[in-house]
């Protein structure tokens, strides 16, 4: 997400205004991101009313804030974010807010981070500065990390509405036996594996998948930025890898234009499949019930072909 609007005059928009006329049940939770608003309504069912921010099918890192989402975060009892560079919004937000601390809970905080990389064929983004390290923000591709964040989300929950704090535990650890589970299934995948090497031909926003995993990795670009040109230098070194490698699939990733994996595919004659990142998710995937199990299985399904 990106500051278009100074962010006072957001708290000054959103503190004239009426109060919203939506009756909120239970204790309010209000997110920018999906995993974090999947795993938040698995935690709190009908003991909390939990919302995305991002409108399903928009792109994370050029949506505009509006001043009806700052009033909704501070209006909230809980606020959820990553911390990323896509929510540097947040912190000019928070800190001219009266959100208390306790409040807000930045993601990033309690979980292990990776510094962004570039791998063999990945060519600098524009304005790219190699003298400023920062850390990848798609953390919850590590299914550990995940685990971790749904502990740390229903802590949050369960201090601020401690009447439903023994609801709030259960379901968590509940979901977090089925990450455990969709967390061996990955490994098991991986260990009987061919291949232990994935080509993206795209953005790539998988860096904490394929850490955690073992596995290394081949790409168009690193991290996930949405301003970002096909360069022939990274196509050439692709489809040289994918050739000589004999590699079968190549990936892209959700509502992308997979215009290089296009490319890499006619030229070796591999398959392109979909690699999800689960930061956001289409229209008709929320329709149809989609959330971070699922969309991750759907993965597992992809990635078992691909090393194979």
């Amino acid at each position: 997400m990106k500051k278009t609007i100074p962010i006072l005059i957001l708290l000054l928009l959103f503190g004239c205004a009426p109060p919203s006329e939506e009756k909120v049940e239970g204790l309010y939770v209000v997110t920018t991101s999906f995993p974090l608003y999947d795993f938040a309504r698995e935690i709190g069912a009908e003991d909390a009313t939990i919302e995305l921010l991002l409108p399903p099918g928009s792109e994370v890192h050029s949506y505009e804030i509006t001043p009806g989402d700052i009033k909704k975060v501070t209006t909230s009892d809980l606020f959820l974010y990553i911390g990323g560079s896509s929510d540097t919004w947040i912190d000019n937000m928070l800190g001219a807010s009266e959100l208390a601390d306790n409040h807000s809970l930045r993601l990033m905080d309690v979980v292990s981070l990776y510094e962004e990389e570039e791998s063999q064929s990945m060519v600098e983004e524009e304005d790219h500065d190699h003298m400023v390290e920062e850390y990848d923000e798609h953390i919850w591709l590590s299914i550990e990390n995940s685990r971790v964040m749904v502990e740390a989300i229903a802590q949050s929950m369960a201090s601020l509405d401690p009447d439903h704090a023994d609801n709030y535990h259960k379901r968590a650890q509940e979901y977090n036996q089925k990450l455990e589970k969709l967390q061996i299934d990955f490994q098991v995948m991986v260990d009987r594996a061919k291949r232990k090497e994935i080509i993206v031909g795209d953005r790539f926003p998988f860096l904490y998948l394929v850490k955690s995993l073992g596995l290394t990795y081949d790409a168009a670009y690193p991290g996930c930025s949405a301003n970002v040109e096909e360069n022939a230098r990274a196509i050439k070194g692709l489809i040289d890898k994918v050739k000589k490698e004999n590699i079968p699939v190549v990936f892209s990733i959700e509502m992308s234009r997979g215009t290089i994996a296009d490319r890499i595919v006619e030229a070796t004659g591999a398959k392109k499949r979909m690699l999800h990142s689960v930061q956001n998710v289409t229209k008709e995937e929320m329709q149809a019930g989609e959330g971070f199990l699922s969309l991750m299985e759907k993965n597992l399904a992809a990635l078992e072909e691909a090393l194979n």
